[in-house]
């Protein structure tokens, strides 16, 4: 799919997109604001989180005529705009923050918020005029979220109708283009053309774009996790060159860091299926669900307070690397034998010299004890009881999660190193350790 192209009137917007910001000012987060024109709403967020539905809105007025141009769509994407609604709730619940949220109002056949204006409006001055509110709302939010974070992501909210029942991650990107090998997929021309173009080129866990894509931290493993089929993810790489795939849109072709755009703001076009969509009760899992994995990635990637430095220089960061004192000790590093020295980060030592925090002194930092363990894990400090615990093998494998536990038994666990996820849900955050399992 090609680049949708923008038409501008610069005086005119350029007024309506002040007035926005000056309202935006005293919004209040959580609360619905609509435009002048009623067809469409905003509620205001406070994370950086943006999510649009463009596509499910149940006004037909009759002062505004079909649209009939050439090739429209109008399709309704049914119940996107209830699973966006309960993914707010869900949202908020878990971490006391709203995401941006911008609804269109008016049905597709009337509007479509998700094309260039002369196909969104088919010409309706009034539909024209929602159409730039709709843009503006978007625009506004990403200002914020880089004012106030530096970095963000936004989610385009759709259902498709594919004989393949899955939930579609739209980067603008081809099935060809999923389907390249890994050195193609990681290359810059590639790259650029991303939807997390931003996110690739500058995250803490030092991703490629085939990790961000189907790896173990891409979105699709998060979902797919959940118990949802998800394409791309570490199940299914990409569709099939038969097979139908919605890419993304003119909302993640204009909004996302990809190209020429030059924002700190990600996009990803969300596409359900409809054995999700059409069956109330999974409709409503599936929302929680996926607000759950949107906060899991925004904590691996946006929101995650752990400085992530290399300092010694070996191309690989604190998060990976076992002694980042020393160059010569790495995951790629060559393991001596007996020696007492894990080289290559794998957990596996000869003797032990790692000695661990007394929980008996007082502080306030959190922490796992023992370190290194048999099998039972306490979590010192872990003063929130709405929290949730992932442990990750080096390859970057989930392979256990806990929810409110603070004592783990790990005897299941195989003896190794691993990355240990705390996710306090209160609080926002997330702190990674490594916990050596004997």
């Amino acid at each position: 799919m090609k680049p949708f192209p923008i038409i501008k009137k610069p005086c005119l917007w350029s007024v309506i997109f002040l007035v926005f910001t000056q309202v935006a000012l005293a919004q209040i987060p959580g609360q619905s604001y609509y435009d002048n024109t009623g067809f469409v709403e905003y509620i205001r967020g406070d994370h950086p989180v943006i999510i649009t539905v463009p596509h499910n809105g149940y006004l037909e007025p009759d002062n505004i005529p079909d649209r009939s141009c050439n090739g429209c769509k109008y399709g309704s994407d049914s119940h996107t705009q209830e699973m966006a609604r309960t993914i707010i709730d869900a949202y908020f619940n878990l971490t006391g923050h709203y995401p941006h949220v911008i609804i269109n109002l008016l049905a597709r056949v009337k509007f479509d918020a998700n094309r260039p204006i002369d196909e969104a409006a088919d010409g309706n001055a009034t539909v024209e005029v929602a159409w730039q509110n709709y843009q503006n709302f978007i625009k506004n939010a990403k200002s914020e979220i880089e004012q106030d974070y530096g970095r963000g992501i936004l989610f385009d909210f759709h259902g498709h109708s594919h004989d393949v029942e899955r939930v579609e991650l739209g980067y603008t990107l081809t099935n060809e283009e999923l389907a390249m090998a890994p050195e193609v997929l990681n290359s810059f021309d590639i790259v650029d053309g991303s939807g997390i173009k931003s996110l690739i080129l500058d995250n803490p866990l030092q991703q490629t774009h085939t990790q961000m894509l189907i790896g173990p931290y891409s979105l699709g493993a998060l979902i797919q996790q959940k118990g949802y089929p998800t394409v791309p993810s570490p199940d299914d790489h990409y569709p099939l060159a038969n097979e139908e795939y919605f890419t993304g849109g003119f909302t993640i072709f204009t909004h996302s860091s990809r190209r020429d755009n030059n924002s700190a703001i990600d996009g990803i076009q969300i596409e359900v299926n409809r054995d999700i969509r059409f069956d109330e009760t999974v409709r409503t899992e599936f929302s929680i669900d996926l607000a759950d994995a949107i906060f899991e990635y925004l904590n691996l990637f946006y929101l995650s307070d752990v400085e992530f430095v290399d300092a010694d220089q070996d191309g690989f960061n604190n998060m990976v690397d076992c002694d980042d004192t020393d160059p010569s000790i790495n995951p790629n590093a060559d393991e001596i034998l007996d020696n007492d020295v894990d080289e290559n980060c794998d957990g596996k030592l000869g003797t032990s010299t790692i000695e661990p925090p007394n929980p008996f002194e007082p502080t306030d930092e959190l922490f796992f004890y023992p370190n290194p363990t048999d099998e039972l894990l306490l979590i010192i400090n872990a003063n929130s009881m709405n929290f949730y615990v992932e442990f990750f093998d080096t390859s970057g494998k989930l392979v256990y999660k806990v929810v409110n536990q603070k004592e783990l038994h790990l005897e299941f666990l195989a003896s190794g190193q691993y990355i240990v996820v705390y996710h306090d849900l209160i609080a926002g955050k997330a702190i990674k350790k490594k916990i050596l399992v004997k």
